[in-house]
């Protein structure tokens, strides 16, 4: 008559933890999770990641972003901005800076190369 075709599905192995398990797109359950669990958080911090803005397209920044941006402490910047080496105004507790000052700052305090 016909040939006799095995039916039964052999489980198929795990590419990443070589477990034999129901595989879909080589990959077992728990390990199918944990790559999309991982995609996820990769996604997260793309979206976290700070734009690349140069400094003076924003008008007046906070002590706190001046020093995210300056990747700095921001007891750092209170003490610059005491020191007078960065120009700031006092508006109620929060002091505030200029774009244009914070990029002064920069510019003035780039150190040179030695060739």
């Amino acid at each position: 008559m016909g040939e006799v075709v095995n039916s039964e599905k052999q489980p198929a192995v795990c590419r990443v933890c070589r477990e034999e398990a129901a595989v879909e797109e080589g990959l077992c359950a728990a390990c199918l999770l944990r790559a999309y669990r991982a995609a996820q958080r990769l996604a997260k911090r793309a979206q976290l990641a700070p734009p690349a803005v140069p400094i003076s397209e924003d008008g007046i920044l906070t002590a706190e972003e001046v020093a995210a941006r300056l990747r700095v402490d921001k007891s750092t910047v209170y003490r610059l901005i005491r020191a007078g080496e960065l120009r700031a105004v006092k508006v109620g507790r929060r002091s505030l800076v200029r774009g244009s000052a914070l990029d002064r700052f920069v510019v003035e305090h780039r150190t040179r190369r030695i060739a």
